[in-house]
């Protein structure tokens, strides 16, 4: 390997100068390579939202080299030869990134999400009930590799915004705005990938405003106090009273006006 160019790390960047000075001829000119090393390199399928059930072919890119990578468009190959042309933003030291180089028609992703809302906690004071629930959030990823290869497919997983994330495929790398997966999917297989979103929500009730229904619902939520479930009943019964009753003063009203007509 050449001698490389020196990077300084700025700010917002990175620049490259030569390690000395060099005089060239008038008319000649002088190659030497930006970076000169390895990169750790994966292919792999990788799937986003919008992609519809075909994912991208992509190579994942560590930078191990200790400077920054910077932007620039590569060529891709593979044990048949040329595969691709692929570009890449920049990298900084230590980061990984994806380039997609071409479009895996050959295997098929599709995902279906399921939503489950659960009362947690029930507590009462000064005419509020506070209700306490855990949201739930499963995605269920399909994964089918073609019948004569297999395929290492990476899924970039949107997130929900504040939850605590599990699932049952390998995780890559965990940010606030996505989770990245990876399984290997045998030549031919299916695979399905589960991934679960938790958080918890918290919701102030007014029991003055609040409907019978709404409250006979909170009151029938399994494992609350026994003592806040038989009030919310008892207010619930109390407020069914004052609606009827309201309901029979509208009707005496309108009796009155008919005979007075």
């Amino acid at each position: 390997r050449g001698q490389e160019m020196v990077s300084v790390e700025g700010d917002v960047g990175v620049s490259f100068t030569l390690p000395q000075p060099v005089t060239l001829k008038a008319g000649a000119t002088l190659t030497v390579p930006i970076i000169d090393a390895d990169l750790d390199a994966d292919v792999v399928s990788l799937w986003r939202d919008g992609n519809g059930s075909a994912p991208q072919a992509a190579v994942f890119l560590s930078n191990t080299t200790g400077k920054s990578v910077p932007p620039g468009i590569f060529t891709v190959y593979g044990k048949d030869g040329y595969l691709g042309d692929a570009q890449v933003a920049g990298i900084p030291p230590g980061e990984k990134r994806f380039a997609a180089f071409a479009a895996d028609p050959k295997t098929r992703i599709t995902s279906e999400r399921d939503s489950r809302e659960t009362i947690v906690g029930l507590s009462a004071r000064d005419g509020v009930l506070n209700v306490k629930k855990s949201l739930a959030w499963t995605t269920v990823y399909h994964v089918a590799a073609p019948k004569e290869e297999a395929r290492a497919v990476m899924i970039d997983h949107a997130r929900i915004g504040g939850t605590e994330v599990t699932s049952d495929g390998e995780v890559v790398s965990s940010e606030p705005e996505r989770l990245r997966l990876r399984t290997d999917v045998a030549a031919g297989a299916t695979k399905d990938i589960r991934v679960t979103e938790t958080r918890i929500d918290a919701e102030a009730v007014h029991l003055s405003e609040a409907p019978s229904d709404t409250l006979l619902f909170y009151a029938s939520t399994r494992g609350a106090d026994p003592a806040i479930m038989e009030k919310l009943k008892a207010i619930a019964a109390i407020k069914t009273r004052v609606a009827d009753a309201e309901r029979g003063i509208e009707r005496a009203e309108r009796t009155v006006a008919r005979q007075a007509d």
